[in-house]
């Protein structure tokens, strides 16, 4: 809502999430298999895509717990156009820094969003059917 609301019409708004990256994916693997975990043995009450991963400040008496959420296409999909924007792209990239449809090896999901002073039917349309 917030970039919504300061983001200009006709502004465009790229993200990157990097929840599918290597890096992310092997750093928190023990996290990744406890969720999976959880949810199995919840019945699904437990949303294995979201993930609480301790973070030590520089003082390492001093613990918190983040929470990582891994989005797929379409809930970024969703999540953007019920703020109200318009999904202009959307795509995987790769750690070569190349971009596919195809999730196999890709590392981060970006997604280039505009916001508009009207939401034309066709195109709201057309975004929700891939």
């Amino acid at each position: 809502q917030q970039i919504y609301r300061i983001l200009r019409y006709g502004g465009v708004m790229i993200t990157v999430d990097r929840s599918r990256s290597y890096r992310m994916m092997r750093k928190y693997r023990k996290a990744i298999f406890h969720s999976a975990l959880q949810s199995i043995i919840s019945f699904g009450r437990h949303e294995y895509k979201t993930l609480t991963i301790p973070f030590h400040s520089n003082n390492k008496d001093i613990s918190h717990e983040r929470i990582y959420h891994f989005f797929t296409r379409k809930e970024l999909r969703d999540l953007c156009t019920i703020q109200g924007f318009i999904v202009d792209d959307m795509t995987y990239s790769h750690s070569d820094g190349s971009f596919s449809d195809s999730r196999s090896s890709a590392s981060n999901i970006c997604t280039v969003i505009r916001k508009d002073i009207f939401i034309d039917n066709e195109i709201k349309n057309s975004d929700t059917d891939t």
